[in-house]
């Protein structure tokens, strides 16, 4: 059976209609992009072998859905798509960080979060992502300072005349 380019938009046009038809049409998608970047993978490295799939689910705008994320059997393969879900996931992280920091309550980032990204967090949701946050931070202040720095030090013993002299 043939099927004419309108026909196609409509039973897309139908199935998509749906939320669920919608997670379920983009999930196959997803998963084909994936599975695809695999298979270049795969021939462009020639040790390279195929092992399998993970199941992952990911949450975006109201919706859930579930990927099968391809694996290799070295662990080297790392799908470009799985990179933009998990930037996505860091910035709301952030964001969260950034909005408890100005004031707001874990239950207000939690309607926040409900409102733009569909999915509510609760309040101890919320108040992990923020204390891991911290906890990140803290680490970083920590770090090993390298030896070598170089520093300005303004002169802040003297004021500039209208002449543009330093005086004491």
């Amino acid at each position: 059976m043939k099927l004419t380019h309108s026909q196609i938009s409509e039973i897309l046009s139908n199935y998509t209609s749906s939320s669920e038809g919608f997670v379920t049409l983009l999930s196959l998608i997803m998963n084909s992009l994936m599975f695809h970047e695999r298979e270049l993978f795969v021939s462009a490295n020639g040790n390279e072998q195929c092992n399998g799939f993970r199941s992952r689910r990911w949450y975006s705008h109201g919706f859930e859905f579930s990927l099968r994320v391809p694996r290799s059997r070295s662990g080297n393969f790392y799908p470009v798509l799985l990179g933009l879900i998990r930037n996505e996931s860091e910035e709301r992280v952030r964001l969260f960080n950034l909005l408890y920091t100005k004031g707001l309550t874990t239950q207000q980032i939690g309607e926040f979060s409900d409102s733009i990204y569909g999915r509510a967090y609760s309040r101890q949701q919320v108040s992990y992502l923020s204390r891991c946050c911290r906890e990140d931070v803290e680490q970083w202040l920590g770090r090993a300072l390298s030896p070598h720095y170089l520093a300005v030090l303004p002169c802040w013993g003297c004021w500039r005349t209208e002449a543009g002299k330093c005086s004491p």
